[in-house]
């Protein structure tokens, strides 16, 4: 129980390490106000294939087309009996406000009707195979040393894609669902399906005391324990011509108003509390405004003018790792990735002419990651929004998250230089070897040239492409497994390969010559 308004807004700063003493708080208000949560109930009918991987001998199999009259008419039997509903809405009259919230958050199936029966397999068509999930049947992924940027790079021959791994460019492969058989049992469901739309309105009683008070707009993310804690009793219950069945609670309380600024941001936020225990109505989005410059720094290096800066992107990934909800974004960073790689399935069974005349394949696979990348940065934002306690908004914690994943695509970025180091740095060693292997004619100059270009091949690698050391900064971080997933060393490990080979020929051609 909290004494008062500030005690509840301090306590939820404190959560995300912004302690009082860089709060300063205005005069709080307090008015009576009536909350009216209402929720209108929406019904549909819905249609379900469970596979069965086995059926039992008494069970009864109908075949495709019995299983087409069947859904039809159930769906028509669904629509046009409205007595069905009853029993559901009925039951909803007799529970209390936060019950019925808790069911609005959960799949609610009236009248459930099951059939058996043996059809075409839906995601191959019959076919026995469907289009690969790795490259959308395009036959071809996106380089994972260039990202198909332009120019591409050597792995992939200039053109920014390789051929997919997990097809081999065969563009198919065969559908795990039927097991490539074609045909699949299942149990078909047909039922009607409740949703809804639940809100909560705040009313000033007093009018008085309506511009005492700025409008509040209650959070979502507040409603469970407003309707739980609120003493919220049924108001109205009815059925609407057009099916839809509205139910409405009422609670009276009073409500606190308070404002507050935190120091070294230029913006003050304004928070409101219900009841006498002072339940918040909204969550500020403090946050937003804390991490705005982060953002900032995020998206430059990802797209931006720091793109190919690997020292920035080093240093930023540090002050990441800094950040107690950042880090753990990083930990996860790499379940998350493996998770939308393997639930991503095929979504385009067939290109028409017109699309694969438009857009190139590089064009295509684009395509195809950025919309990977935004189910990525889905997952990563609600991990984000649960560890805040909800103190930035939905969009701007998926602005950030998008950022954070494309910063880490396009950690793979090398700047120029990294070219001019290796050229400079390979032609000092084969130089150097050549002056030692034929002037001098000695055994160990051949051992200390091989060592020579591996020690010159690290230097390079830490201090010129720095991709060593931003390998050592990720590795002490603990916070990928393999991070040979998020850079690239393809470049430098061809080039080292190239400089050790030139020594060694021209070891062995000073060795014949002399």
């Amino acid at each position: 129980m909290h004494d008062n308004i500030t005690e509840v807004i301090t306590k939820l700063l404190q959560s995300v390490d912004i302690p009082p003493d860089k709060v300063s708080y205005g005069e709080s208000r307090t008015v009576d106000v009536k909350l009216t949560f209402s929720v209108n109930w929406f019904f549909e009918v819905n249609c379900k294939d469970t596979v069965l991987n086995s059926v039992m001998s008494s069970d009864t199999i109908l075949d495709e087309d019995a299983l087409k009259d069947f859904q039809k008419s159930n769906t028509d039997a669904l629509l046009k009996d409205a007595s069905l509903k009853r029993p559901f809405c009925t039951g909803l009259e007799n529970k209390s406000a936060a019950d019925i919230f808790k069911i609005c958050n959960k799949v609610n199936r009236i009248s459930a009707r099951h059939a058996k029966g043996d059809c075409t397999c839906p995601s191959c068509k019959g076919t026995k195979r469907v289009n690969c999930p790795n490259c959308s049947g395009y036959g071809m992924i996106l380089c994972p040393s260039c990202q198909g940027r332009e120019g591409g790079c050597t792995r992939c021959n200039r053109t920014g894609y390789i051929v997919c791994p997990t097809c081999n460019n065969l563009q198919k492969i065969a559908c795990q669902n039927c097991k490539g058989k074609g045909r699949i049992m299942v149990d078909r469901m047909i039922c009607l399906l409740a949703r809804n739309f639940p809100v909560i309105d705040v009313e000033v009683k007093d009018m008085n005391n309506v511009f005492a008070v700025p409008n509040c707009h209650v959070d979502y993310v507040c409603y469970f324990e407003l309707l739980k804690k609120l003493p919220f009793q049924i108001f109205d219950a009815e059925f609407k011509e057009s099916g839809v069945f509205l139910i409405t609670y009422v609670a009276e309380c009073r409500m606190d108003y308070v404002t507050f600024e935190i120091s070294q941001v230029p913006k003050s936020f304004t928070f409101y509390t219900c009841g006498n225990d002072f339940t918040p109505m909204n969550i500020p989005p403090v946050l937003e405004s804390i991490y705005s410059e982060l953002k900032m720094r995020l998206s430059d290096a990802a797209i931006g003018n720091t793109l190919t800066d690997i020292d920035i992107k080093i240093d930023l990934f540090r002050i990441l790792c800094q950040n107690r909800f950042f880090y753990g974004l990083l930990c996860s960073y790499e379940f998350y990735f493996d998770l939308v790689t393997r639930k991503l399935q095929n979504e385009v069974v067939k290109t028409d002419n017109y699309t694969s005349k438009i857009f190139t394949m590089r064009e295509k696979l684009m395509s195809l990651l950025a919309y990977r990348k935004e189910q990525l940065a889905d997952e990563l934002s609600k991990k984000l929004l649960m560890s805040t306690n909800n103190l930035m908004k939905e969009n701007f914690s998926k602005e950030i998250c998008l950022s954070l994943v494309e910063y880490i695509s396009n950690l793979k970025f090398r700047e120029h230089s990294g070219r001019h180091y290796w050229d400079m740095t390979t032609s000092f060693i084969w130089v150097i070897t050549f002056m030692l292997n034929f002037f001098i004619h000695n055994p160990v100059n051949l051992v200390a040239c091989v060592l020579f270009s591996l020690v010159a091949s690290f230097l390079v690698a830490y201090f010129g492409t720095k991709t060593l050391k931003f390998y050592e900064v990720m590795l002490a971080s603990k916070t990928f497994e393999n991070i040979s997933k998020f850079i690239d060393f393809n470049y430098d490990l061809s080039r080292s390969i190239a400089m050790l080979s030139g020594t060694l020929i021209i070891e062995i051609i000073t060795y014949i010559v002399t």
